[in-house]
């Protein structure tokens, strides 16, 4: 067991500087401490351990950034196609909502056409209010006895008409 200056037991760390890269040393727990150097755990290295290493080390770092590069495209990839399936999807539900729209405007278009015309009829034809009535509704219509129908159905929802020959029903 080693002890510090200040009276600590002393760790084991590692030095990469370039003089003494992978050697160890024994040093005071408390980092940044003024305590003076303690002394080494490993023995002097060889020239040529020397040269190589530091050339190991910047070979592993290269590495490493290469792999933190691909990674990083991977992920750019993986991003990218991301934002073209949400760019598809978005333009499939654009597509399917202008759709519903459509719909929506032509459903309008024809009742507001059909209440034109029902206007028109009402002149030449009368509802029959009289003994069963006829209910302009959604699909909902009673019995009327011998009398011509006229059926108009938008979408599911029937409107229907009761034509009698310009007489007013009594």
């Amino acid at each position: 067991m080693v002890l510090c200056a200040c009276g600590l037991q002393c760790v084991v760390r590692t030095s990469w500087t370039n003089r003494n890269p992978g050697r160890r040393f024994y040093s005071c727990p408390t980092y940044n401490s003024s305590c003076p150097f303690i002394g080494w755990v490993d023995p002097p290295m060889f020239d040529r351990s020397l040269d190589i290493i530091p050339c190991l080390l910047r070979t592993r770092d290269a590495l490493e950034d290469a792999l933190a590069l691909e990674q990083e495209g991977a992920d750019w990839v993986e991003h990218w196609a991301n934002e073209e399936e949400t760019r598809a999807n978005q333009a499939e539900l654009r597509a399917k909502m202008e759709e519903e729209r459509a719909k929506r405007l032509r459903k309008y278009l024809i009742i507001s056409w059909l209440m034109v015309v029902m206007l028109g009829v009402y002149e030449q034809c009368t509802l029959l209010m009289v003994g069963y009535a006829v209910n302009v509704h959604y699909g909902i219509t009673s019995m009327v006895q011998d009398y011509d129908f006229t059926n108009i159905t938008i979408d599911g929802v029937g409107i229907y008409l009761l034509c009698v020959d310009n007489e007013p029903v009594e």
